[in-house]
């Protein structure tokens, strides 16, 4: 049986089921307040897009695409991209450069200047937040739906993965 099924005290009957996409990326939610699955995915949709908004590789003006245009020079970033930059170079740290936010042939995480508020790249350096910005943004939005629907969420995304690169977890977030 999934993770997510395998909740104590709850069956598939109490359950709501939704998905969508994003950047190509699979969004799958599920939530115990069935009543309020339509209202939890538009909110989740909001959210990830706008959070995709920062992070996407595949999005032409995200903020990372502008920093991975920035070849070599200093670039000021939003508290968001400042958090998941610190995600970032924390898990590329603790997996002893193993999940490292720097394409191939970029150089290492290390060649990152980053004062949290402005970062610097290698002058041919690109950033690749894949392996910590989905699953962080995931949580993120499995918090807000905790907290504004009062029920227990938990979100997937496709492809993601957890800090330490392993796959992400499917616990719930609880409301309470």
């Amino acid at each position: 049986m999934s993770p997510v099924c395998d909740v104590p005290g709850m069956s598939l009957a109490s359950k709501a089921f939704a998905g969508f996409d994003v950047d190509g990326r699979h969004i799958r939610i599920v939530i115990t307040d069935a009543a309020r699955i339509v209202e939890a995915t538009a909110l989740a949709r909001r959210e990830l897009d706008s959070a995709f908004d920062v992070f996407s590789a595949t999005r032409l003006q995200s903020e990372l695409q502008k920093l991975n245009r920035s070849f070599g020079r200093t670039m000021r970033v939003s508290p968001a991209m400042a958090e998941h930059l610190r995600r970032a170079l924390a898990a590329a740290e603790s997996s002893g450069g193993a999940v490292d936010p720097l394409g191939a042939g970029s150089g290492s995480y290390q060649d990152i200047d980053f004062d949290g508020t402005s970062v610097r790249l290698p002058q041919w350096g690109t950033l690749d937040l894949d392996g910590t910005a989905p699953e962080a943004a995931a949580r993120r939005v499995e918090a807000s739906i905790a907290r504004r629907f009062g029920c227990d969420v938990v979100i997937t995304v496709s492809g993601a993965r957890r800090d330490d690169g392993r796959s992400p977890r499917h616990s719930w977030i609880s409301a309470s």
